[in-house]
């Protein structure tokens, strides 16, 4: 699994976790103790993982910690979001937590449900009766209770920048954002895929890429040798693809190189995209492109995925 941020990036090894760069003078580049993992995140001063049992979170970077989830919240999580806050998510339902301050040293409960997960992000929650819930990341109610669409068995929710998509009964359905909710394509009718950006938007459906929102950097001008894709990524201001053949091909923010990607990067597997850089993984390396100011394009050598 890959996950970069402004200026970092890390990936989950065989042996545990390993991240490059680095986002303020007092982080951590690489966590210290952390055994193998299952999930990371990389958040602007800090990064956290979920350990290979699920039973811990760990964080390193600005206040470094650890949480048994075991001893702190009687659960073992199907998994983690770590962005202004933490969440873990599960058939028990969700915890969402603020990370323990100097003077306290329990994590402080944000907002929870007893209602068992189907779907998670920061933004929104899908439950298994397939009922779902917003607040949003500030704690607020967004998009407004009045502009809930109505779902009959949501799947494969993605959100961003108060912005949501899910697939419900093969019909694409998008909420909050007005420039991606209210300008779905008349031709997505049955898609496969949705991957929600910070003003885009991209569906996979029958093998083709399908974006609309906002084009000011190009984002959703999708190559037109570009038919086919298996895999579909929408970024800050860029969008990936993955191709039949498992190949790579971005496009949108021409700055900082992020569309130029390494010539030796085949048989690609997974793609993260950061504001200023991307990374992408194969079955045994990892790549990055782009802004270089603070090495998190700098992939370490050696990796073992």
């Amino acid at each position: 699994m890959l996950s970069v941020g402004n200026n970092k990036s890390c990936v989950v090894t065989d042996t545990g976790v390993k991240c490059w760069g680095h986002t303020f003078p007092w982080s951590n580049i690489n966590p210290i103790g952390v055994d193998k993992s299952s999930q990371v995140m990389v958040g602007r001063a800090r990064s956290c993982s979920l350990s290979e049992n699920k039973e811990t979170i760990n964080c390193w970077g600005f206040k470094s910690y650890q949480i048994n989830l075991k001893d702190t919240f009687k659960v073992i999580p199907k998994g983690f979001y770590s962005g202004p806050f933490d969440c873990i998510y599960g058939d028990f339902g969700y915890e969402c937590f603020r990370h323990p301050q100097r003077w306290d040293s329990k994590p402080k409960k944000v907002s929870s449900s007893k209602k068992p997960v189907k779907d998670f992000t920061l933004d929104c929650q899908i439950f298994k009766d397939n009922s779902f819930d917003c607040p949003g990341m500030n704690g607020k109610i967004l998009p407004p209770l009045s502009e809930y669409p109505k779902l009959s068995t949501p799947i494969k929710l993605s959100s961003k920048n108060r912005t949501a998509c899910v697939i419900d009964q093969g019909k694409l359905v998008c909420w909050g954002g007005y420039i991606v909710s209210k300008n779905i394509p008349s031709k997505i009718t049955n898609p496969d895929q949705v991957t929600v950006g910070k003003l885009h938007a991209c569906v996979i459906q029958n093998d083709e890429p399908i974006c609309w929102g906002s084009n000011y950097f190009g984002q959703i001008s999708i190559p037109s040798n570009l038919k086919k894709v298996k895999k579909i990524f929408a970024g800050h201001s860029n969008t990936c693809a993955i191709d039949m053949l498992n190949k790579l091909q971005c496009w949108g923010d021409k700055r900082y190189g992020k569309n130029i990607i390494p010539k030796d990067m085949l048989n690609v597997k997974d793609v993260s995209i950061g504001k200023k850089h991307i990374c992408g993984s194969t079955l045994d390396d990892v790549k990055c492109w782009g802004e270089n100011k603070r090495g998190q394009t700098n992939v370490p050598l050696k990796l073992s995925l």
